[in-house]
């Protein structure tokens, strides 16, 4: 129960800031890419420095599928960000990154990586 509720925490976190990050670089008027950078730096990177900081692997290179809801949701908010405006792009930005991080969750998901190295 506790591994849900701080898995729930953790993605509300990851949304709000990949959002916050995507939004800020369309009203600079970034490109598509810089749109996805912005808004993974934004979601990552604070737990990415607090992993470093605490002397651990950063998560997002434990668990690769970890980034790329981010990146798909912030390139899906910027896809529609003119179409459909600031608020529904950013609840359907949302809406993927949760699903995508609740199946990931779920179903086990995971990139193929390079196998472990011998230190």
């Amino acid at each position: 129960m506790n591994e849900l509720i701080l898995l729930c925490m953790e993605m509300v976190g990851t949304v709000a800031f990949a959002l916050s990050g995507a939004m800020t670089a369309l009203r600079r008027q970034m490109d598509l890419l810089g749109v996805m950078i912005l808004g993974l730096i934004t979601a990552v990177g604070g737990g990415v420095l607090r992993d470093v900081l605490s002397n651990q692997k950063p998560y997002i290179f434990v668990k690769h599928f970890y980034a790329c809801p981010t990146l798909i949701g912030a390139l899906l908010c910027a896809l529609c960000w003119q179409h459909l405006g600031d608020i529904p792009s950013m609840l359907l930005g949302a809406a993927v990154i949760l699903v995508l991080r609740l199946c990931a969750a779920h179903f086990r998901w995971g990139l193929p990586h390079a196998t472990d190295l011998p230190e």
